[in-house]
């Protein structure tokens, strides 16, 4: 718990949501694990050696496809994120989400890839099932909801 308080507190960023005091609370006595609903997770990345859950990890973007392969389409969001998560919470074990990849056919186009709400509400069911209890998921979304068109611009 040293280890997160120093990464998280010497910045100094968080007063306003109390996150030192939330920090106190937390349990390391058991493994905490981080679903990262993302592209994909390199599970060669030198710096994330060990720290991914591998047998939890899951593709729901793809059928056979690889959750330990970042898609290059987001030139390599999952991976990135998951960095800054590891370097934050050291004790914390991560767990691929695939959500996005380019290679969801046909949902490409103009050599952007796409994903589906499908995919995200798939995958934040088997986190609850498999008792994944801290998911983050940092992508944007285009399309329609009861309220009428929304649209994320970069």
């Amino acid at each position: 718990m040293i280890k997160i308080k120093e990464a998280v507190i010497v910045e100094g960023k968080y007063d306003k949501i109390k996150l030192e005091d939330a920090l106190d609370e937390i349990d390391t006595s058991t493994e905490v694990l981080v679903g990262i609903l993302d592209s994909g997770i390199d599970e060669d990345h030198p710096d994330l050696e060990g720290r991914i859950d591998t047998l939890l990890s899951c593709d729901f973007a793809d059928d056979g496809y690889d959750p330990l392969v970042d898609d290059d389409n987001y030139g390599s969001h999952g991976t990135n994120v998951a960095g800054i998560i590891a370097g934050v919470c050291q004790d914390a074990k991560l767990v691929s989400l695939k959500i996005m990849s380019g290679s969801t056919l046909p949902d490409v186009e103009d050599g952007n890839a796409k994903y589906k709400s499908s995919f995200a509400c798939r995958a934040i069911e088997y986190a609850q099932a498999n008792n994944i209890m801290i998911l983050n998921m940092s992508v944007g979304w285009k399309g329609t909801s009861i309220n009428g068109p929304f649209e994320h611009e970069k």
